[in-house]
């Protein structure tokens, strides 16, 4: 019944559902034209503690009281350290990550992704550079089991975003050497970065035409449907109805 009464609509007021269409074709053009093609690459990299590190931090943490802090500070004369204050327990390489992270970021705040699948194009980004602390916790819950920090870009071009992510690696090697020298951390106990791949690509991302082109159409054909509703009711105006309530012609 339902559809009957849309088909007859249509009918009367087709002057309407072709304006609707005609403007459900160029919303589709629209989205066609806008699809652009982008360029993506992402890497992970992850903060590696030396054994000799590890192994003190190890045996720090069994000590209490003064002999735990004097054991894993720093040396007082003002020397190298003789261990890794930026590796000392087990979450102090998470935190350097951490860091790291917002220092590619450039301290800009980072909306934190429901998945750590998601990617920035799929965001609708066309030029962008993010690095996150990898969180499988989700959107709502923090769980950061490893220091590995994951690192994606996107460009318009393939040879910006080859040359982004040289420089994002570039950069995070150069960030974590500044931050050991500042804590005067021994070349022996210096955490390393590792990346993987060692060599990222960046891939050519075409855009999702099936799914906008959908959307668009569906949103077009309930829009005309609409609007051919109220023209009708527009155009026929109040039916008026004897007094049994059955509906007579105006």
């Amino acid at each position: 019944m339902v559809l009957q009464e849309i088909l007859g609509r249509v009918r009367r007021q087709w002057l309407a559902a072709l304006i609707g269409l005609a403007l459900t074709v160029a919303g589709m053009g629209y989205v066609l034209k806008e699809s652009v093609t982008v360029y993506w690459g992402a890497f992970s990299a992850t903060l590696v503690t030396p054994a000799a590190v590890y192994e003190q931090a190890t045996a720090d943490s069994r000590k209490s009281g003064d002999e735990s802090s004097s054991s894993s500070g720093s040396d007082r004369s003002g020397g190298t350290s003789t261990s890794n204050g930026l590796a000392a327990g087990s979450a102090d390489p998470i935190a350097t990550a951490a860091a790291l992270a917002i220092l590619a970021n450039r301290g800009q705040p980072v909306v934190r992704a429901a998945s750590p699948d998601a990617t920035l194009y799929g965001d609708g980004e066309t030029s962008a550079v993010q690095a996150q602390v990898r969180n499988v916790g989700g959107q709502w819950v923090t769980s950061v089991p490893a220091p590995i920090i994951d690192v994606q870009v996107v460009e318009p071009t393939a040879a910006r975003a080859q040359a982004d992510l040289k420089a994002e690696m570039a950069k995070l090697n150069a960030s974590l050497t500044e931050l050991q020298d500042r804590f005067r951390v021994r070349p022996s106990n210096r955490m390393t970065l590792t990346f993987a791949p060692s060599a990222p690509t960046a891939e050519i991302q075409l855009p999702y035409k099936t799914r906008a082109l959908a959307a668009s159409a569906l949103a077009g054909l309930m829009g005309t449907v609409t609007l051919v509703y109220w023209v009708d009711v527009w155009r026929r105006g109040p039916r008026k109805t004897d007094r049994h309530g059955q509906a007579v012609a105006a």
